[in-house]
């Protein structure tokens, strides 16, 4: 076999396997060592269309609501198939493995097609004829996964995104970018007007701004979006309930959005703003999209909103609002 693969070079090797066990999930690079021995039932078919939750990642995927309806048509729970003892030509097309690393991290592996061909004595067994026929009506008869024209496809993806403890924000914001539906079903806008450089009018020491998204309301006139990462790295406030603060993460954050703000209130930006990019903002509203629903306590948010003038949306939430509305798009 080729491997272990690594999808972010051409460069490979090559290794001809010639024990009795072909190490399938070594090769996809998923790990499952630090995990309880996951069974495996003897497999001699084609796989297609399966999505594979080993250990607790249902559990972990499930925490962003995501949508099991829109996965493909089989679904394996703690079970693997072995293709150890295969006589034939394999094929494993269009599947998903979920599996928690020995962090307690998600990871996800997609594989849209890999053939698997097994030793027959001393040689590599390859398609005969009467295989390659099949292999050649498999592809002919089966499109490619295209994993962006349905809606809830395209939320699913943004899920496998949001629970891989290695993505950064801007890797968020560039998906967002890239399928601008989500945001937009969100937030009832059309104009998202993302990346937008905020340049000052006048000299300053200042740096120049790029706010994640100015979503445009129905008035015309546009708000302030900002996105950050779905993992909080302590509680959002601290202090005694009677004064209780943002934490230094969820200020830093709302401190971007100030800077974001101070820039619109001036005439002379906003001017400016008006004749290079035609986008109108006054007095914008400003939300963050941060963390999880439970790790704010009751009125967390509401206190964010009177001292802070900021509306938080944790990351459930905006999949909700998105994914409701797309029930009443369908």
């Amino acid at each position: 076999y080729v491997g272990p693969n690594d999808d972010s070079t051409n460069e490979f090797e090559t290794l001809l396997n010639d024990n009795d066990h072909l190490n399938l999930y070594d090769f996809l690079g998923i790990d499952l060592s630090h995990l309880p021995k996951v069974p495996q039932i003897p497999f001699d078919n084609e796989m297609s269309n399966i999505s594979f939750f080993i250990g607790q990642s249902i559990g972990k995927i499930h925490h962003f609501m995501y949508d099991l309806t829109q996965a493909p048509e089989d679904i394996i729970i703690n079970g693997l198939l072995d293709v150890s003892k295969t006589k034939n030509p394999l094929l494993l097309f269009n599947c998903t493995y979920f599996w928690l690393d020995s962090s307690d991290n998600l990871k996800i592996r997609h594989v849209d097609l890999l053939e698997i061909f097994p030793f027959k004595g001393d040689e590599i067994y390859y398609h005969d004829r009467d295989s390659l026929i099949g292999f050649s009506n498999y592809l002919i008869n089966y499109k490619w996964p295209n994993y962006k024209v349905e809606l809830h496809r395209t939320l699913n993806e943004f899920i496998h995104i949001i629970s891989d403890r290695n993505t950064s924000e801007p890797d968020i914001t560039k998906f967002l970018q890239e399928n601008p539906e989500i945001l937009q079903l969100s937030f009832s806008c059309n104009e998202l007007n993302p990346q937008t450089d905020l340049v000052w009018q006048y000299p300053t020491a200042r740096n120049n701004l790029k706010p994640d998204f100015l979503p445009e309301r129905m008035d015309g006139h546009c708000d302030i979006l900002e996105f950050k990462l779905p993992y909080l790295k302590s509680k959002p406030m601290v202090g005694k309930e009677e004064r209780r603060n943002p934490s230094y993460e969820i200020d830093k954050a709302i401190s971007q959005l100030d800077d974001y703000e101070d820039w619109c209130s001036q005439e002379i930006n906003r001017k400016w703003l008006k004749k290079e990019y035609g986008i109108d903002i006054y007095n914008p509203n400003r939300i963050l999209v941060i963390g999880h629903s439970d790790e704010f306590a009751a009125g967390d948010r509401r206190k964010l909103r009177n001292i802070r003038n900021t509306t938080v949306i944790t990351y459930d939430e905006f999949i909700e609002l998105a994914r409701t509305q797309i029930y009443r798009v369908r």
